[in-house]
């Protein structure tokens, strides 16, 4: 056994295109994902839909999404919510300043 720290960051760059992303456990019926964002944004035009539930935590920085039905949540340090499978959404924004620190839990 060997304990980690959701806080021990890769080499990021904040000019890098795209999010790190980590598995940190899962099975058939969910997936816990870690997730570091560096002022990234989802690709214009482009709508991300799960086949499974996602609950959201924004453990650092801060994030903005937008669902297809023009609903925006701004989330800061300690934000949470579930978005339902097959929901379409996209991140409009995420801190360009300082690493935004996401724990998903994909689930069935």
């Amino acid at each position: 056994m060997k304990s980690h720290n959701i806080f021990d960051y890769p080499a990021l760059s904040f000019n890098s295109p795209s999010e790190y992303f980590e598995d940190i456990f899962g099975n058939e019926n969910f997936r816990i994902e870690k997730i570091y964002s560096t002022g990234q944004s989802t690709e214009s035009g482009i709508w991300l839909s799960e086949d499974v539930n996602e609950f959201v935590i924004l453990l650092e920085g801060e994030a903005k999404l937008l669902f297809e039905n023009n609903f925006q949540i701004d989330l800061k340090k300690g934000d949470y919510f579930i978005i339902p499978r097959k929901t379409k959404h996209r991140v409009e924004k995420t801190a360009k300043d300082r690493i935004t620190t996401w724990l998903t839990v994909h689930y069935k």
